[in-house]
């Protein structure tokens, strides 16, 4: 939040109160929740099923079926976008402190 004091205080001259922007930082915190998850969905999906359809078979022999835990990959992808959302709480609180919008300006 310090590297954004000039923006912040740009957003509080021209109105906006500080719910507002208090909700645009834990959206922002969400937001990057649900990139995260849906890159690594994407990714361990993709590498998990070459692991064990291809790899696995090559070194030792052994042939297993794949099967994605579909149930338990979404449960941890919203405990994690919670936790993303969570996480903005103490930026969201920092973006709204009006010490930190009445800061020396960014060079």
């Amino acid at each position: 939040m310090l590297d954004r004091r000039s923006e912040l205080r740009t957003l509080d001259a021209i109105g906006v109160s500080a719910l507002q922007i208090a909700k645009a930082v834990l959206f922002q915190g969400c937001l990057l929740g649900i990139v995260g998850i849906t890159v690594g969905f994407a990714a361990g999906y993709i590498v998990s099923r070459i692991i064990v359809e291809h790899s696995v078979p090559m070194v030792n022999g052994w042939h297993f079926g794949f099967e994605f835990p579909a149930a338990t990959a979404i449960t941890l992808g919203v405990c994690a976008i919670a936790l993303a959302g969570v996480a903005g709480l103490l930026p969201a609180r920092l973006a709204t402190r009006r010490r930190l919008l009445a800061a020396e300006p960014v060079e």
